[in-house]
């Protein structure tokens, strides 16, 4: 399969700022508010969450004190049909925000904030075991990955703890209240025990008014995706509410060595979970097969050392601790070998230029991108043409984008300047329009958007040929062009718009 590379250069951009640097985790394109338009997620190692949306140069939605914040995700994980904000930082706070856009407080607050093991450096959302359901996977820097499902009124001691949302001294204070009131009511000899010992300043055993106050707390809790959307509408939750829904830990598993990214991958009616590591290489940290209900327990491995299946091809020489990242492709399954054909791509990348692309456990294609670019750190994806075809986005410190679909084509940007962060996707500049978009930050603190970042084809055409195709099977096509050479071409409205449907039309 050959390769075709050229040179595009994108133009409308939208220019952004930023208090503090972040993480590449910490940079997403999401539908945060579930209007159907994506915004601009934004984590901060100060603690700082931005969220910005259309056109508008300042945050639409912020966040702060939340922590050192190393990645965020977006996601159906409470199974409501409704996406919920994943904020998780180094000191292993969760922060879960439900947003809608009918809410008009600038200054969030999370509906619930989760401890769960600290350092975590990766993020993945998506359905492991195939229940329909999302898991929320977690990477750390201790090489860890834990498996988090998100249950409703889960009471059990687990290793995930809840923050409480009740503040210490609002505590102390419906204490003394509860008191005053039971001793106003009649003499010391008609208190309950456990009142006497506390005016006296002794302690005794809270059973009766912990089961109150558990009864109480469950009793303020949102018991409804309606309740939440009421409670958001008037303007929040409050305080003394807290939320009904728990991340109890499923599965976890020790890596051998660092881990650089992870990903749900499927291969024939079975579902892997998989974890890459330096040197081009990844592991399945476990498997589902999808035609059954319950996971064989021969498939679950607590050490995925002896897992690796796939390596870069050994006739390129690569350094065996070079960072490696995979993410997966969708491609529309319309088509004539749609039968025969896996339709989601595995795509792996390492940051001495490898890249492969594999199609089950066939490999599609491999190559290196240009001699002297070293530096592919992030890996991202998106649908350039709009084709219903995933394309690979990679980016290098020093902004130069390579973007290569799965026919091998090779289409190359220069942003211009050093990049600390890179992501791609879609963004809503106009309501209602997602369109494929490109974001860097840059080490200045400044966050570029392209906005528009469309391709009508990933490789170079003929416009004679494209115009003469057209032309014979468009009328209005052949009627532009009639009426703009007529007469030698002196008519130059007619000449404009030919011009402009030939270098930004879809011909």
């Amino acid at each position: 399969m050959n390769t075709t590379t050229r040179s595009v250069s994108f133009v409308e951009n939208l220019q952004l700022e930023i208090s503090d640097n972040l993480f590449n985790e910490a940079l997403l394109l999401a539908d945060v508010d579930n209007d159907g338009d994506s915004e601009l997620v934004v984590g901060q190692i100060n603690g700082e969450l931005s969220i910005f949306k259309g056109s508008s140069t300042k945050p639409w939605r912020t966040c702060l004190h939340l922590g050192m914040i190393t990645c965020v995700g977006v996601g159906d994980l409470w199974n409501q049909r409704e996406n919920v904000l994943f904020c998780i930082t180094a000191e292993g706070w969760c922060h879960i925000f439900y947003i809608t856009s009918e809410s008009t407080e600038e200054i969030l607050e999370p509906i619930s904030s989760q401890l769960i093991p600290s350092n975590c450096k990766i993020l993945l959302l998506a359905d492991v075991d195939g229940d329909g359901v999302l898991e929320l996977v977690t990477g750390h820097a201790d090489r860890a990955v834990y498996v988090h499902k998100l249950e409703t009124d889960y009471h059990e001691q687990s290793d995930v703890q809840d923050q409480p949302c009740i503040e210490k001294d609002e505590h102390e204070k419906k204490n003394k209240t509860s008191v005053s009131s039971l001793t106003s009511q009649g003499n010391k000899q008609d208190l309950p025990k456990e009142s006497v010992d506390q005016e006296q300043g002794t302690e005794a055993p809270q059973k009766l008014d912990r089961k109150d106050s558990k009864q109480q707390e469950t009793d303020a809790k949102p018991k409804s995706l309606h309740d939440l959307k009421e409670q958001r509408g008037s303007g929040g939750l409050a305080k003394h509410q807290t939320f009904s829904h728990r991340l109890v830990t499923i599965n976890h598993w020790t890596a051998p060595s660092q881990i650089g990214s992870l990903v749900v991958f499927d291969v024939a009616q079975t579902r892997h979970l998989l974890a890459s590591y330096p040197g081009g290489t990844y592991a399945i940290l476990t498997s589902w097969n999808l035609s059954q209900s319950e996971m064989p327990t021969e498939q679950i491995s607590s050490s995925p050392s002896n897992s690796i299946f796939k390596q870069l091809p050994l006739l390129w020489g690569r350094n065996k601790d070079i960072p490696t990242n995979l993410i997966t492709l969708k491609s529309d399954s319309s088509g004539a070998n749609s039968v025969e054909q896996n339709h989601t791509y595995l795509a792996l990348c390492t940051q001495d230029g490898h890249l492969i692309l594999m199609n089950g456990n066939k490999l599609q294609w491999s190559l290196r991108v240009d001699h002297g670019c070293y530096n592919l750190f992030s890996l991202s994806k998106l649908d350039i043409t709009d084709d219903g075809h995933e394309e690979i986005a990679v980016c290098s410190w020093d902004g130069i984008t390579h973007i290569i679909d799965r026919l091998k084509n090779v289409v190359k940007f220069k942003f211009g300047e050093n990049v600390m962060a890179f992501c791609a996707g879609k963004y809503a500049f106009s309501p209602g329009t997602n369109l494929p978009a490109l974001v860097y930050v840059t080490s200045s603190n400044r966050v570029v958007i392209y906005w528009n970042a469309r391709l009508s084809l990933m490789v170079s055409t003929n416009l004679g040929v494209k115009m003469k195709s057209k032309a014979t099977h468009d009328k209005e096509t052949r009627y532009t062009i009639d009426t703009a050479t007529a007469e030698g071409g002196k008519n130059s409205n007619e000449l404009s718009q030919l011009y402009q449907q030939c270098l930004y039309g879809n011909i």
